[in-house]
């Protein structure tokens, strides 16, 4: 199931690796992973809204559900939760489908301009939730670190 993951997450940044690389040509490599960064905060920040508006209650409990689906062997990223309360929710990311896809597309240099997003996604699905991490895999850390809590 892993390698479908990987193989579906290829498919949805294929066009997107190639769009970067021509923009590179023309307007320089920094401007172009600019533009990248913008787009995937973007599309983030739109698809956490959409998902906050079919969950209905825009929680701290919501957004844990939604990142625990997204894990485990077939998902998009393996994880350990470190913390769950209705304050906090963290988690230890220890593999990154998103990072193996952009590899295998010959763009790794690509994968924190997606990470970036998280921030943005955080945000648009509820700004009393503050998202945080100091490690990233796409960075050369050993694992992710991740982590939302609520405001105040």
């Amino acid at each position: 199931m892993s390698r479908e993951m990987v193989e579906r997450l290829k498919e949805r940044y294929r066009l997107g690796v190639h769009l970067c690389r021509e923009v590179g040509r023309e307007l320089g490599e920094e401007r172009a992973e600019d533009l990248l960064r913008h787009a995937f905060a973007s599309c983030q920040a739109e698809l956490m809204d959409e998902y906050g508006r079919q969950v209905g209650e825009r929680s701290l409990e919501n957004l844990a559900r939604q990142v625990k689906e997204a894990s485990g062997p077939g998902g998009i990223i393996e994880m350990e939760v470190l913390e769950e309360s209705p304050r906090r929710f963290a988690v230890k990311i220890t593999r990154c489908r998103h990072l193996e896809a952009l590899g295998e597309l010959g763009a790794p240099e690509l994968c924190p301009a997606l990470c970036a997003s998280d921030w943005e996604a955080a945000r648009a699905y509820n700004p009393e939730i503050e998202f945080s991490r100091t490690r990233a895999i796409a960075l050369g850390d050993p694992f992710c670190d991740h982590a939302w809590e609520l405001k105040g």
